[in-house]
């Protein structure tokens, strides 16, 4: 993972990704991989870089698992692809 850690950084790929539709859920109580330090840079980028379909949920009480969180999750994937997906 390290030696490809920039190709896999996608703060290096906003341009790119800033046009797409972008939807990001996160759990509040991820220990792993915390959303400030790894999520909220990406976010912060494609923000500054005028991304108009970026959507962001963060799970109440969720673990990196989304343990317990399973079906909330996929509730907001569904109601995300369904009203803001276009092809």
């Amino acid at each position: 993972m390290i030696g490809h850690a920039e190709a896999w950084d996608l703060t290096n790929h906003i341009e790119q990704l800033r046009s797409k539709q972008l939807f990001f859920v996160d759990a509040e109580k991820d220990m792993v991989v915390p959303q400030r330090l790894h999520l909220q840079p990406f976010i912060d980028g494609l923000l500054q870089a005028g991304a108009p379909t970026l959507r962001t949920m963060t799970i109440e009480g969720a673990d990196h698992n989304f343990s317990q969180h399973g079906p909330q999750v996929n509730s907001m994937i569904e109601s995300w692809i369904t009203r803001e997906c276009k092809l």
